[in-house]
């Protein structure tokens, strides 16, 4: 009766958590570019009172035998990178990626993290944020004299200026960066992801090693390592049509919707993984 209440205390005990999964699901549902997890359940060890085959005479033997289990528990809590819904948004700077990908953003001390949420916008230097003043990577800023932005087919970012609608000039390129395990990424709050020795390395297959290191040395997997910062990766790049929208709960892709003129968006898209 002591085992029953135990192995029942772990289910119990496991439910709780996949409750807590659950209810951050929910209470994210109007978050951009959140990705939901998923509780993975296991049985735990189990007592072997009789082993199958056990012989129960010279002919005969048990066909089953006899084990008990002791309940069950998480064994992980999975972020489910597939594709979310799009919304049209007013913002001509709203983003979505559509496809494998993840914008690259700049945090204050000058690591590199990755999201999926698009609702960028610009600070007062003109440069494409994220809410919290993040900046893209690579940084993109927008001339004062802006009238119209346009995204274009391979990712280039092009402005048309006050005083000549006619002139269009580059101001950009947008890039993404994939990842070889999407799931084995770290959350870190603010809708943003940091590598980690699970994840694997940036952009795996297109990653180079530094000239004059060697290739053992670039170990892209063990972000962990100081050898992570000499491989350089170079990241996916974009094909475009229009759209003007923004993601909710959008998911794993490559496409990037953002607006590029009145009544017009840019749909960002990536070629796919070479997995």
């Amino acid at each position: 009766m002591i085992r029953a209440l135990w192995t029942a205390s772990t289910g119990l005990q496991a439910q709780q958590l996949n409750i807590d999964v659950v209810a951050n699901n929910l209470a994210n549902v109007n978050t951009s570019g959140f990705k939901r997890g998923r509780a993975d359940f296991q049985d735990l060890l189990y007592q072997t009172l009789r082993m199958p085959g056990t012989a129960t005479s010279g002919s005969t033997e048990v066909p089953t035998g006899i084990q008990v289990g002791h309940g069950a528990k998480v064994v992980a809590v999975q972020k489910m990178f597939n594709q979310g819904d799009f919304m049209q948004t007013l913002n001509e700077l709203d983003m979505v990626v559509e496809g494998n990908g993840f914008f690259q953003i700049t945090k204050p001390d000058g690591e590199t993290a990755y999201t999926r949420a698009g609702a960028f916008k610009l600070d007062s230097d003109g440069r494409v944020v994220t809410s919290d003043g993040y900046a893209l990577e690579p940084e993109i800023s927008i001339p004062d004299d802006t009238t119209n932005i346009t995204i274009g087919a391979d990712g280039t970012v092009s402005v048309v200026q006050t005083g000549d609608a006619t002139a269009v000039a580059e101001v950009g390129n947008i890039e993404t960066a994939m990842f070889a395990n999407e799931g084995g990424l770290l959350n870190i709050g603010k809708s943003l992801y940091m590598p980690s020795e699970a994840s694997g390395c940036r952009n795996p297959h297109f990653c180079q090693c530094r000239p004059g290191f060697t290739a053992p040395q670039c170990e892209c997997a063990k972000i962990a390592s100081p050898n992570f910062r000499w491989c350089e990766a170079e990241s996916a790049r974009f094909s475009i049509r229009t759209a003007h929208s923004r993601s909710t709960r959008e998911g794993s892709g490559s496409q990037v919707h953002g607006r590029s003129a009145p009544g017009r968006g840019a749909v960002v898209s990536s070629p796919a993984d070479p997995r």
